[in-house]
Parts: structure tokens; C-alpha cells; sequence
């Protein structure tokens, strides 16, 4: 995850939503040690103990494993409703395992568990149910996040309510995706289809769930994304925001983290239209990304003339200039209170034309520098202050931005 921040939450409809208690879904049974079963391409794998059966139960599972990038050669376990643990296997280079098959007589619910690569902790996902031939079962900050408010300390996987009810996990937690993107993703988006990460050879490998990932963890660089979004849940936070996906200044961080990754503005619009939940209505949120996308193109545009190191300081200077530059623009978006039209166009606009400049030079005179990333942070929150509290309305079109513009560039 790359290190920016954003003031953004879902609502109090997060917390109301696991606020419920979990039925009685699952069971429990006896067992069997020394069971073992196969995880297809990503390699052999063993159980410490399972219930009883004798056939192995062939679902052909796969999917991704990433925190912020794929996470390769990850160990991933799997956890019974009775307590049985079988390791799955490792993931390949891509942060993705294939043809795993349950062994004999496990119990679902079930939770894949992976420990983190970078930093410190566990990420998991809940299987709720048999999964069928074919299917995915990803694992992820998000996922963590929703198992860590349905499975509190304490809780158990046999007590879990697994029906299609209110009350039932696949209801709460698309509830909860939704309730903090937005209808156009929901918890499925995350945990259950063809998830694609970025790699550390291919910035642009990853799909909308995996860029909504690294959107989120800008909230905060010192903490894990699903700590963020939990927090997000308390009522009290006066932060408090839903549908992020709808929100002007967490389109602008959208569209800077695609653009960052030195994909075409054009790529934004057709990604949204590819991966977003059918049916849902993308209409301001296609209209507002192209309009930052365009624009933050136009940045990395002029950038990359004026970088000069090595094709990895290049690619670092640019993805860090153009993050600052969208950044510096959902704050200036956010405390002008534009949502949409000529207005927020006018505030894009006006805003690009003073802090373009300024960043691309930090960017061009400290390419490979390790404090590169601050130096742009500290810079873009100064012209965002600035401009900020500026009487300049920055609304009109052509708005006299020169003596403010001196102001930020120096």
C-alpha cells in the first residue's frame, strides 16, 4: 500500500448491521486425525485432525491472497466449524492457489487464514458454505475486516448464522461493502469472484476491488486498512461518511491511485463499467473519475519529460506526484463542497493549474530520494491549505488564481 491519507468512513448502518447476534448456522461433530488432502497446483497439504467421512470433497477452490500487493508464496490454512485445520498450501507468485480440495468429512462455516508477508498479523476470509465446483474464496483486508466484526474474540465458527436471513453473514456483509462503497461493489467483490492484485512487477495488474483496497488504506498510513474501516463503523466518528464510491473526494483518490499506476484515463471508466455490481447506477461516479482521470493524465503526462534516473526512480517519482496531485485536489474538492457539473469541473481545473507545477519539480529534483513521498506530502498539504483559505472562488471558470498561484508555487 502506498502511503497517503483520506478523510472518509461508511455510516452508522455499518455498525447497525453486525450490531445483531449470529444464529445458530453450522454444527459441530466428531473427528478423525491424520486426514490429508490436496491443494492441486499450489502443492500438498496435510490437516491435523478432521471429522468423520471418506470421501474427499473435490470443489476445485481457488483464489487470491493480497495486501495491498499479491502476496506471493503466502502459507494459507483453513479451519473447520469443529476445530479441524488443514493447511492449503502456498500461493504462486501472483498471490494466487488453485484445485484445492477439502478432505474428508470438514464441516462448514470454514475461515482461510493467512499471515501477513509485510508488517505484522493474520488476514481471513469465512467460507460460509460447501463452495461449489470452480469457485473463489479470496483473502484480503476487506475480508479480514468483515471476519473480524462477525467473528469477534470469543465467538465460534459452529455458532455462525450461515442462512440467506437478515441475520445470516452473506446479508451482513454485503450490507456492510455496501454501506461503505456504495452499491457499485459489494462484499462478493472482495471475497467470492476472480479477484486480480497488483504485483510488484505489474502495477497495473490489479481490478476495482484490489484499487478500492489501496484507496481505503490512504485513510491512514500508519494503520491496516481493515483497522481503518472498522473504526469507520463507530457511530461517534465524526468523520462519518457512507457510500464512498459517491463521494467527490474518494473519486479523485480513485481515479489518482489508477492514474498513478500508469494506466490511460480511458482505462478508469471502462474498469468501473467492467467490475461494478450489475444494475448499479455509475453514472456520477463515471462522470467525476474521467474528469480526474483526464486530469491527473495530463500530470504524469508532463512528468515523465522531466524524469531522468533509472526506470524505478522514474516509476516511483511519477506514482508519488500524481497520488499528491489527487490528493491535493479531493481536499481542496472536499472543503469546497462541489459534487458534480461545471462547479467541481471549474474547482479541478483552477486547483491542477497551482499545484501541478510545484510537484512535478519536487518530483524531478528528488527522484530516487528516500523522503521523496514526504517531502511531496508535506508540499501538497501546504498548497491545499493554502488554497483552502483563499477567498479566490475557485467555482468560475477562469477564476484569478495568479497571485494565489505565486503564493502556492512558492
Amino acid at each position: 500500500m502506498q502511503s497517503k491519507k483520506l478523510i472518509g468512513a461508511v455510516s452508522a448502518l455499518f455498525l447497525a448491521a453486525l450490531a445483531s447476534g449470529c444464529g445458530g448456522g453450522g454444527g459441530s461433530g466428531g473427528g478423525t486425525s491424520g486426514s490429508t488432502g490436496t491443494s492441486g497446483s499450489t502443492g500438498t497439504s496435510g490437516s491435523t485432525g478432521t471429522s468423520s467421512g471418506s470421501e474427499t470433497v473435490k470443489s476445485g477452490l481457488s483464489g487470491t491472497v493480497a495486501d495491498g500487493l499479491a502476496m506471493a508464496k503466502a502459507k494459507i490454512t483453513v479451519q473447520s466449524a469443529n476445530g479441524t485445520t488443514v493447511e492449503m498450501g502456498t500461493t504462486d507468485d501472483n498471490g494466487q492457489y488453485s484445485g484445492f480440495s477439502f478432505p474428508p468429512g470438514f464441516q462448514f462455516p470454514a475461515v482461510m487464514s493467512v499471515t501477513r508477508t509485510v508488517g505484522t498479523g493474520v488476514l481471513r476470509s469465512i467460507i460460509p458454505s460447501q463452495p461449489g465446483t470452480g469457485q473463489s474464496a479470496n483473502v484480503n483486508p476487506i475480508t479480514q475486516a468483515i471476519t473480524s466484526q462477525i467473528l469477534p474474540t470469543g465467538s465460534t465458527l459452529a455458532s455462525l448464522d450461515v442462512t440467506d436471513g437478515d441475520s445470516g453473514f452473506s446479508k451482513k456483509a454485503k450490507t456492510v461493502v455496501q454501506t461503505a462503497f456504495g452499491g457499485a461493489v459489494d462484499y462478493d467483490s472482495f471475497a467470492g469472484k476472480p479477484f486480480k492484485a497488483r504485483t510488484a512487477s505489474d502495477s497495473k495488474a490489479g481490478g476495482l476491488a484490489d484499487t478500492l483496497i489501496d484507496t481505503i488504506a490512504g485513510m491512514d498510513s500508519t494503520r491496516k486498512p481493515e483497522d481503518i474501516l472498522a473504526s469507520a463503523a463507530d457511530s461517534k466518528d465524526p468523520a462519518v461518511s457512507k457510500s464512498l464510491m459517491s463521494n467527490p473526494a474518494f473519486q479523485a483518490r480513485l481515479a489518482g491511485e489508477l492514474i498513478s499506476q500508469g494506466r490511460p484515463a480511458g482505462d478508469v471508466k471502462t474498469m468501473i463499467q467492467a467490475e461494478a455490481v450489475g444494475g448499479a447506477d455509475t453514472t456520477a461516479l463515471l462522470a467525476n473519475t474521467a474528469a480526474y482521470a483526464q486530469s491527473f493524465e495530463d500530470v504524469y503526462t508532463s512528468a515523465v519529460g522531466e524524469m531522468t534516473g533509472s526506470d524505478s526512480q522514474k516509476r516511483a517519482s511519477l506514482e508519488s506526484i500524481v497520488e499528491s496531485a489527487a490528493v491535493a485536489i479531493a481536499k481542496i474538492v472536499e472543503k469546497k463542497g462541489v459534487s458534480s457539473g461545471d462547479s467541481l469541473t471549474n474547482v479541478l481545473n483552477n486547483s491542477m493549474a497551482m499545484v501541478k507545477g510545484p510537484l512535478i519539480a519536487i518530483g524531478k529534483t528528488n527522484q530516487g530520494g528516500t523522503n521523496l513521498s514526504l517531502i511531496l506530502s508535506a508540499t501538497r498539504d501546504q498548497m491545499s491549505n493554502l488554497i483552502n483559505t483563499s477567498s479566490v472562488d475557485l467555482t468560475k471558470s477562469g477564476a484569478n488564481t495568479a497571485s494565489l498561484g505565486t503564493q502556492v508555487k512558492n
